[in-house]
């Protein structure tokens, strides 16, 4: 298989049942061996298991047929779709995807790293000092959100916090930060919670 192995229940399902049905053909068949204690009840069971077993043995090679053409047909329809999409790139919105997992915002939102950046940057103001080039922003994550939102992006507050640069990249949440503009969230500092009557916001900051 070229795809990467999926999981198979009605196959392991099947693989169970049949070592179990084996694991009774060779108790019987050893006692039938011996010639002690073999009734007819347990010859006709014995019948009745190897036919049982003979089932489960061919259901399972139809299994396992139908999942390697099915695994060649997914294969199969992916490549097409791809030269397609070579061939004719305005079709792609018509094809869909071809890659797994759910599509980021962006691919169905285009427009949104733009519209934050754009947000973002109009209520911003140079550093007090003029240390350095970074520009402060006394934007609430929330009030940034409700933009967005009136603009007709749709976002939840933890997928807009991830659009932003992370604080430690190489933390697990900073690792979930894939897709994201120049801007970082900062805690408020001493100075400016004081010229603000929120005095809990995070600051935009653009780099």
């Amino acid at each position: 298989m070229t795809e990467q192995q999926r999981n198979t229940p009605a196959q392991q399902k099947c693989k169970n049942e049949l070592n179990q049905v084996n694991k009774e053909i060779v108790e019987l068949t050893r006692i039938k061996d011996t010639g002690l204690f073999f009734t007819s009840d347990m010859g006709k069971k014995l019948k009745d298991l190897r036919t049982h077993a003979d089932k489960l043995q061919t259901n399972l090679k139809k299994l396992k047929s139908n999942c390697e053409a099915a695994v060649k047909s997914r294969v199969k329809r992916k490549q097409q779709l791809e030269s397609i999409k070579e061939l004719l790139p305005e079709t792609v919105a018509t094809l869909g995807r071809t890659k797994k997992g759910r599509p980021c915002l962006e691919e169905k939102q285009t427009g949104l790293t733009k519209a934050i950046l754009d947000i973002v940057s109009r209520n911003c103001n140079a550093d007090e000092k003029r240390r350095c080039e970074t520009l402060m922003s006394n934007m609430r994550l929330k009030d940034l959100l409700v933009e967005l939102k009136s603009m007709g992006f749709k976002i939840s507050r933890n997928g807009l916090s991830l659009r932003f640069k992370p604080r430690n990249k190489t933390s697990h949440w900073g690792r979930r930060h894939v897709s994201t503009v120049n801007v970082k969230l900062a805690k408020a500092a001493n100075t400016l919670s004081k010229k603000h009557i929120d005095t809990h916001f995070a600051a935009g900051t653009i780099m």
